[in-house]
């Protein structure tokens, strides 16, 4: 919408705008899934004093879902070395990568996902409400 407000819906995206969009696509996602599903919980975003973050993190009760997103068509290692670490010390229940490729991945527990299978998964019920009530 902000793009059409401006006059600039046929130029091309740029790579921090495409990160930012999708960001938001996610977060519209997630918002819709929370309250189609009657699921409730928090939404936020998680950052450390030294500067590590993700972009969302959900949780309710004991549930802790992660997710980091990249518009890029490749899933990078780096991309998912602050969800890697906090699985690894427990303190997430579940943890996605959302990415601009084609192809589903797991990389160190962490699922990776298109964003168009990753908006079925949601809708299915197999992100948020799959997360489990433990970490």
């Amino acid at each position: 919408m902000a793009r059409g407000l401006a006059g600039r819906l046929r130029e091309p995206l740029g790579a921090t705008e495409r990160g930012a969009l999708l960001e938001t696509l996610v977060l519209h996602e997630l918002r819709a899934e929370m309250n189609r599903g009657n699921l409730g919980g928090k939404l936020s975003y998680w950052r450390t004093p030294s500067g590590s973050e993700v972009d969302f993190v959900w949780e309710r009760g004991k549930a802790r879902v992660g997710l980091e997103v990249k518009a890029g068509k490749h899933w990078r290692r780096e991309f998912g070395t602050v969800l890697a670490g906090l699985r690894a010390e427990q303190q997430l229940t579940a943890a996605f990568g959302v990415y601009g490729g084609n192809e589903r991945l797991v990389d160190r527990g962490i699922t990776v996902l298109p964003f168009v299978e990753f908006a079925r998964e949601l809708a299915a019920g197999r992100v948020l409400r799959a997360a489990g009530s433990k970490p």
